[in-house]
């Protein structure tokens, strides 16, 4: 059968207005009450544990503090949390993206430690950025699974810095000379990559390689899932807050939790069965 995983990254900013918000408080229980229509559907959400939120909330796990109630529904109900990481600096006055991987070395290195006191084992880097370094810096401090990659070419318009254009669609153990791919010796953590279809939009002038994500208008959904029919496995990204409505609005993401909706009952109607992140261990999906 085949599988799917259902990821959200809990991030605390609307990235199409650019203000913080808290999702967890202003969508939480509208998904939780969905999820709770299908029983069978079984998520993963990465929980940002980090020195922006240190900085901005006064703890690195203030999302574990303020929300226990919250992520212990998520737990007790079988579903999975991992820490998702984002590398920021302030830069002018602005929070900006930092890729200086020693910086980020030494930052995974502080805040690890208050990840596997929550019992996280699985990791996402903010943006889907990685080097080498950081890599085997997170397998180092003991984390099994990482899901970070998104394989598609890179874009000119794109403003985050990665490169995932020669990493495969499907679960990998990375090689120690380009973390990209699987050759040669490998670092020993597994990288699970968020899935990614072609996916062209009236307005596009190229045809994009966009990620999986439940939060789509369904037509879009089935339409990129249809594309990805090969596959074994399946894994998805989704900002809570996609699910809600919203004063602004997409061409690609619903704002609809109907929708939502649409596209669960779509994957199960497909014979899709939903795992957490952390069962792609026992897996093989290559």
């Amino acid at each position: 059968m085949k599988k799917f995983c259902v990821t959200f990254d809990v991030d605390l900013t609307d990235y199409l207005s650019g203000n913080n918000s808290d999702e967890m408080d202003e969508c939480f229980d509208t998904i939780k009450e969905k999820l709770s229509e299908y029983p069978e559907v079984k998520t993963t959400w990465f929980i940002r544990i980090d020195k922006q939120i240190e900085s901005i909330y006064g703890t690195g796990d203030y999302i574990f503090t303020r929300h226990r109630e919250k992520l212990r529904w998520l737990t007790d109900n079988g579903h999975e949390l991992g820490w998702h990481y984002h590398g920021y600096k302030l830069e002018g006055g602005s929070w900006v993206q930092n890729v200086d991987e020693d910086e980020i070395a030494i930052e995974l290195e502080k805040y690890a430690g208050v990840a596997i006191g929550y019992n996280l084992r699985i990791s996402r880097m903010g943006w889907g950025f990685h080097t080498g370094k950081t890599l085997k810096r997170i397998y180092s401090l003991g984390f099994e699974t990482d899901s970070s990659a998104i394989p598609r070419p890179v874009y000119s318009w794109e403003k985050n810095i990665r490169d995932w254009s020669i990493t495969p669609n499907s679960p990998y153990y990375p090689g120690e000379n380009d973390y990209r791919t699987e050759m040669g010796k490998k670092i020993g953590i597994l990288e699970v990559p968020i899935n990614t279809a072609y996916l062209k939009l009236d307005t596009d002038t190229e045809n994009v390689k966009r990620y999986i994500n439940v939060g789509y208008k369904h037509k879009h959904f089935k339409k990129a899932i249809e594309t990805l029919s090969h596959l074994p496995l399946i894994v998805s990204v989704t900002h809570p807050y996609e699910l809600v409505v919203n004063e602004i609005s997409h061409p690609l993401l619903s704002f609809d939790i109907s929708e939502f909706g649409l596209n669960l009952q779509f994957l199960l109607e497909s014979q899709f069965a939903f795992i957490t992140m952390s069962n792609i261990n026992n897996e093989n999906f290559n």
